[in-house]
């Protein structure tokens, strides 16, 4: 066993270091496009972790040729629209982004095809959009037909029941090919949990499955591709949908300036408990983490560089990991290596039942929540400072600023 911890620690960290060379996270589009006059010009669409929300950048086609460039953690599906200078034609296409460069050629303005070289994450997205071309193609029929139908009725060409009657007849496959879609997509989700392109699928399911099937999809795919552009996009659309039908996460319930729920901090071996009460006089950060999620480690890196600004009485980071089997020991060997030993160490589910060693257990149910990495703040007096999802280079800085905030104020 130890065998095996030291060698997923050690695969752990090589992984790291080659993703840490490449961390910048700048992205590049080179798009080629033909029978589109110059002075048109391309817009990409994809969500910015600084910003928490989508943007869009414009880029003026000449020559054939238009550019994008950005900054993106992991891999996102964003949209290319291209709008011609004659406004007769437009385009609408898919197209994952990642780190690196990528190559776009679109020949025909009036398909919906895109070739795209140097992004992983699309090859993934058009081999699941070949699973699923049987089931595009009817709906596109459907489609359609629809509109023929709702054009016949505003010519007044058939009346208003058969319109009604043609609809009903054209529109009696739609469950069925839905019902085949979705366990495509499904099937694809359980067979590339490490893909971004099943947290993609995984949005299209929101308002049109059961929440608790939408969570257990969720918690199925791997926390590598957690934390980033696609996993913040769909966790912002799907929190929101929730609050709409009231049913929220404790996690986003919780109101800044209030007073922070209770917790629980216990060690099996000596029994004791340790709980919000223990650290009054203190700010408290609550990060929430995985081992796998590459954002995390680097959220946990920089609230180190924080926590080393003050002492252990000014300031104390409680660290809550969620573990799969095997977890264990790759964890205790990143702490021990990037010398989290001011930290205090606490594993939500163990569900393996492995050894801790000096991990704690705790009862952080009033925080539960979606998605990693999370960061509470609670103040010296026991209220909720802060509450942020996933990292970004905006978000250190905000913590950053609080903290020394917080501090000041508690000094005078």
């Amino acid at each position: 066993m130890k065998f095996f911890h030291y060698n997923a620690a050690l695969l752990f960290f090589i992984s790291l270091f080659l993703f840490k060379k490449a961390y910048t996270q700048k992205f590049e589009v080179l798009g080629k496009i033909t029978g589109v006059s110059d002075n048109s010009y391309a817009i990409l669409y994809y969500f910015d972790n600084d910003l928490n929300d989508s943007k869009g950048d414009t880029a003026l086609i000449k020559n054939g040729r238009f550019k994008f460039s950005g900054k993106v953690i992991g891999a996102y599906s964003a949209i290319i629209a291209v709008e011609t200078k004659e406004k007769k034609n437009s385009g609408r296409y898919v197209l994952f982004i990642e780190p690196g460069k990528i190559n776009v050629t679109i020949n025909d303005i009036a398909s919906s095809k895109i070739n795209v070289r140097g992004s992983i994450a699309h090859k993934e997205y058009e081999s699941l959009q070949k699973e699923l071309l049987f089931e595009k193609t009817e709906f596109k029929k459907i489609s359609d037909s629809s509109r023929v139908i709702d054009s016949l009725l505003i010519n007044a060409l058939i009346d208003d029941t058969t319109a009604k009657k043609l609809k009903a007849n054209i529109n009696k496959n739609v469950p069925a090919l839905y019902s085949a879609e979705i366990q495509k997509e499904i099937a694809y989700m359980k067979t590339h949990p490490d893909s971004y392109v099943s947290l993609m699928s995984l949005s299209y399911f929101i308002g049109r499955n059961p929440n608790d099937s939408i969570d257990a999809w969720y918690a199925s795919i791997s926390d590598k591709v957690k934390g980033g552009n696609e996993d913040k996009n769909f966790l912002k659309r799907y929190l929101k949908y929730r609050k709409a039908i009231s049913a929220e996460y404790p996690f986003d319930k919780l109101q800044l300036q209030e007073s922070a729920p209770g917790f629980s901090i216990y060690d099996n071996k000596q029994k004791d408990t340790l709980g919000l009460k223990d650290f009054k006089g203190k700010i408290i950060v609550l990060e929430l983490w995985g081992i796998s999620c590459v954002p995390c480690l680097y959220s946990n890196l920089e609230l180190e560089k924080i926590r080393n600004k003050y002492n252990n009485d000014q300031i104390k980071i409680i660290s809550l990991a969620k573990t799969f089997p095997g977890d264990i020991g790759p964890i205790q060997s990143y702490i021990k290596k990037n010398k989290f030993n001011n930290w205090l160490h606490v594993v939500l589910n163990n569900d393996a039942n492995e050894d801790l060693g000096s991990l704690l257990e705790g009862d952080f149910s009033k925080y539960i929540g979606l998605g990693i990495p999370r960061t509470i703040i609670i103040d010296q007096e026991g209220k909720l400072a802060y509450k942020s999802y996933g990292y970004s280079e905006s978000q250190v800085a905000e913590v950053d600023k609080l903290i020394g905030e917080l501090i000041h104020r508690h000094s005078k």
